[in-house]
């Protein structure tokens, strides 16, 4: 993925609550070899239930009004000043149980994909992320997904350098599922926006 695609990428997904696993300068990617959950049927758009306005939640609270608010069409989700991430090739959605996972193709000679977890309760949509910075995420990794099949990948191909990027391998659906389930952790909640009533 080149620099410039990387950052648009980037800012675009920063705001979105399917999407909040891309981060700002700084953080680590998180890649996996297709998307997941593996040979599942991607959807074609979003569960009427999600769809709608959707604001960040800010310790706790979603009535700030500057809050971050984003849309989820059938088809896309859309954010104020923000590209639209719509469904198709690049961008699939698949689901995990009660949980979707939104999956982002990136471009380089051997693609990865990062993805997103989210799953619905209520008026409440919570994103869940792998987060390699937490103490022993690696090595619990590790221990679901398998040894050897999970690869570090540093800036300059140096270990002192930079993490940049790991790139996760599981070897079925089972694998990902306690992935996730031991794996993640909560990054954002958003709290759907009430409509306006009509006059």
């Amino acid at each position: 993925m080149t620099p410039t695609n990387m950052s648009k990428l980037t800012s675009s997904l920063l705001l979105l609550p399917l999407a909040l696993l891309l981060c700002a300068t700084g953080c680590v990617t998180v890649t996996f070899p297709e998307p997941m959950p593996m040979h599942r049927r991607d959807l074609k758009s979003f569960p009427k239930s999600w769809q709608g306005d959707w604001r960040a939640m800010n310790d706790g609270a979603a009535d700030d009004e500057n809050a971050d608010v984003m849309t989820i069409g059938p088809d896309r989700i859309q954010s104020e000043g923000q590209e639209d991430l719509v469904l198709g090739e690049q961008v699939v959605l698949r689901r995990m149980g009660r949980r979707l996972v939104l999956n982002i193709e990136g471009e380089s000679e051997s693609p990865r994909w990062t993805l997103a977890v989210a799953q619905k309760s209520g008026d409440q949509i919570v994103v869940l992320q792998l987060d390699p910075k937490l103490p022993g995420a690696l090595r619990r990794w590790e221990n679901v997904v398998g040894e050897g099949r999970i690869k570090e990948v540093y800036d300059d191909n140096d270990t002192k350098d930079k993490l940049r990027e790991v790139q996760l391998d599981p070897r079925g659906n089972g694998a990902f599922r306690r992935l996730v389930r031991f794996g993640a952790s909560e990054t954002m909640t958003y709290q759907r926006v009430p409509k306006e009533p009509s006059p």
